[in-house]
């Protein structure tokens, strides 16, 4: 590259009219071939991004791992928490003892009634542990569910005994890879089709 291109490429003048600008045949080997090395490069890129988007939408399976191949089971459960979310929905809301005074009253009443929706939780479990599923898997992942379940469960019994002794404290759940474990429960649930197998919204 002379140097009247050296000074049109910094801007300090104009094109030379008549004068072609530099091209890549002016620009030294090395820095020619790191320049085409960089584009090969950037368009290996996109080629392999593009490749893998279209497998990912049209031939990877989608099928989720949480999904149990035994809709007999799922069909069964949703029967199941259904009836006690029915008996779990007509106990007093959270809301109810607002206005109970002293707080410590409205704790201990509010305990009560969420040691009775913890025994129809409890017995929703035994149920659905009676359940017998048709294969390896389904016994696989529904045993690792209601695992969480137990783990869940004992978190409001633990809440329970926080309200009666007066301390009036957010419900505090176990945690899975950082995030609440109901978030795994109620996914599970919701890929299999299992709404009312959700956790209740009694202690909001």
């Amino acid at each position: 590259m002379n140097w009247v291109a050296r000074l049109v490429r910094a801007g300090l003048v104009r094109q030379p009219v008549g004068v072609l600008p530099a091209t890549d045949e002016t620009v030294p080997g090395p820095a020619l071939r790191r320049r085409r090395l960089a584009l090969l490069a950037g368009g290996a890129f996109v080629l392999v991004a593009s490749v893998m988007w279209v497998y990912a939408l049209f031939f990877a399976s989608h099928k989720s791992l949480d999904r149990v191949p035994d809709r007999a089971w799922t069909t069964s459960a949703q029967a199941i928490c259904t009836d006690v979310r029915t008996r779990i929905d007509a106990l007093p809301a959270a809301a109810t003892f607002r206005k109970v005074a002293p707080l410590t009253e409205a704790l201990r009443q509010r305990a009560v009634v969420l040691a009775q929706a913890n025994a129809l939780l409890a017995e929703e479990l035994a149920s659905l542990r009676s359940l017998r599923a048709a294969d390896a898997t389904t016994a696989k992942l529904t045993t690792e569910w209601l695992t969480d379940w137990d783990t869940y469960l004992a978190d409001r019994q633990f809440h329970v005994g926080e309200l009666n002794a007066g301390r009036d404290v957010p419900f505090k759940e176990s945690t899975y890879k950082e995030a609440p474990i109901s978030n795994r429960m109620n996914e599970f649930a919701g890929v299999n089709r299992m709404p009312r197998c959700g956790t209740p919204y009694d202690l909001a």
